[in-house]
């Protein structure tokens, strides 16, 4: 059985939905993906981690519920109603502070710290958010999910990315806040976990 099966079942039952609902609620067109992994017949990746705990309104890491002793380096601030600029001052590679990294997940993350509340009750000022960046190439997975992102020339912030009415423009959708509509943007990548501050 895997050892995400019993968190995954006993945060199902809590939310009070059946399997089905479960894998509706996560986009998953395979109902019988649940009930696979809550039997232990299949193993759960990151990213269906990540859309279980969407889907079931809690943190990948409540779900896991154990710790990882390698850290992943903070690279600085991301808005989420504050208007937050990065400063490049480290190295590559390298952030101004250091936390533990996400549990069974050997990815090389980078995380930011939240300032701002236009993205509550998803996140909170500092929540910590790790992601990897993949560029552009990571944006088919940014489509409706919540992302780390660079607006070209400005703020990196957090948002749920649509798409824009203009050709390669995107439209930075908040909980709190009016729409960003047909933002240029650097780099977008999707939120991999959350550390609630």
């Amino acid at each position: 059985m895997s050892k995400y099966s019993n968190k995954i079942r006993e945060f199902r039952k809590r939310a009070g939905i059946n399997q089905t609902q479960l894998a509706d609620a996560a986009g998953y067109s395979d109902h019988a993906v649940i009930s696979r992994i809550e039997r232990g017949e299949t193993g759960v990746t990151i990213d269906k981690l990540i859309d279980i705990a969407e889907a079931l309104n809690v943190s990948p890491s409540e779900l896991i519920g154990e710790s990882s002793s390698r850290t992943t380096p903070v690279v600085g601030y991301v808005g989420a109603g504050a208007e937050v600029y990065p400063i490049d001052d480290h190295p590559k590679g390298f952030g101004f502070d250091t936390v533990e990294s996400p549990p069974g997940d050997n990815r090389k993350f980078v995380a930011v710290i939240v300032e701002g509340e236009s993205m509550y009750p998803l996140y909170q000022s500092g929540d910590v958010l790790f992601y990897t960046r993949d560029g552009f190439s990571e944006l088919d997975r940014c489509w409706g999910k919540a992302c780390v992102v660079q607006i070209t020339d400005g703020p990196m912030l957090v948002k749920t990315l649509q798409r824009g009415s203009e050709t390669n423009m995107f439209n930075l959708i908040s909980f709190n806040a009016p729409p960003k509509e047909n933002i240029a943007l650097d780099w977008a990548a999707r939120v991999a976990w959350v550390k609630p501050k």
